[in-house]
């Protein structure tokens, strides 16, 4: 098990800052605040705008193309911070005891899926010239960059909300993990969604397509497992 005292405390970010990222051309999480979305509408208009960028990746991820826009900057790194705290909340319910073990081994699979996607999308940054969310990915580390808002993204936990899932116990525990990790899911599945939506990047838009699948499925396990705690 992990132990959560190494764990770097985590940023969230406001919906607004997906405006200013896209203006900066960057962008990407625990702070106390309430949930609230992201303007979509603005965020559309600006950021199909932004003009396409196909020069070479450089000596970035060969696996990625050159050819992407600013909305698929913006994804990759705010995507990379949501994740993070997945992988954050993952790593405080594994900490704990009495746990139900399907509810741990739910744990284990967002760690294990996310962790890898993290890495994906900070390789794509570099290979498009953009600086990335720094930190240690496995255990939730990533830190906000400099031109990075502490306000609330989309689905994202609060400081309080994170405070009271490390101090939870059991069944309560468990309960909590599964009812935030639902919210933290389905603002991950929103903006998966948006970049598919106006994205121009052929990887970016297919890993937010298998994120779309994979935690619409995820939301579906969740909701059963709540209903036998």
């Amino acid at each position: 098990m992990k132990d959560v005292s190494t764990m770097k405390k985590i940023f969230p970010l406001s919906a607004a800052v997906l405006a200013t990222a896209i203006a900066l051309t960057g962008c990407g999480t625990d702070d106390a605040g309430q949930t609230q979305g992201m303007d979509h509408n603005t965020m559309g208009t600006e950021q199909s705008a932004a003009p396409t960028s196909e020069a070479s990746a450089g000596d970035g991820s060969p696996d990625v193309s050159a050819k992407h826009n600013k909305a698929d900057v913006v994804f990759a790194k705010m995507m990379t911070v949501h994740h993070s705290q997945a992988v954050t909340m993952s790593n405080i319910i594994l900490d704990k005891e009495n746990i139900d073990p399907k509810v741990n081994d739910l744990a284990k699979q967002i760690k294990e899926a996310q962790g890898p996607e993290i890495e994906t999308m900070t390789s794509w940054l570099k290979a498009w010239g953009e600086p990335a969310p720094i930190g240690d990915h496995s255990t939730g580390g990533m830190e906000p960059m400099k031109d990075m808002s502490s306000e609330q993204m989309e689905g994202m936990m609060s400081g309080k909300q994170m405070q009271q899932l490390k101090d939870a116990e059991g069944k309560n525990a468990a309960k909590l993990f599964l009812s935030h990790m639902i919210e933290h899911h389905k603002g991950a599945v929103t903006m998966a969604q948006h970049e598919v939506k106006i994205g121009t990047n052929p990887e970016a838009i297919n890993l937010a397509k298998k994120m779309i699948k994979a935690q619409k499925a995820e939301i579906d396990r969740m909701n059963e497992l709540l209903g036998t705690l």
